[in-house]
């Protein structure tokens, strides 16, 4: 199971590319999980993994009855 599902969500959307001339990858998606309380457990977690440099998690402002859509961006060293 990957990440992302481990924590109760699916992606929707994935981009990801090279930055700083190769020297950091950012990774955006778009995760749909059920439990808001999801994310801060996901939160807890990149905030432990020590390639990470930085994430965002963002709340996307599309209301839906069966999930809650959030934007997920994360910036690491390949």
């Amino acid at each position: 199971m990957s990440l992302i599902g481990a924590h109760g969500f699916k992606i929707a959307n994935l981009s990801q590319h090279l930055m700083n001339d190769g020297q950091t990858f950012e990774c955006r998606m778009i995760i749909k999980g059920r439990n808001r309380r999801n994310t801060e457990k996901l939160s807890r977690h990149l905030r432990g993994v020590k390639e990470i440099l930085e994430f965002r998690i963002v709340p996307v402002n599309e209301r839906r009855r069966d999930c809650i859509p959030t934007s997920l961006t994360v910036e690491v060293r390949p």
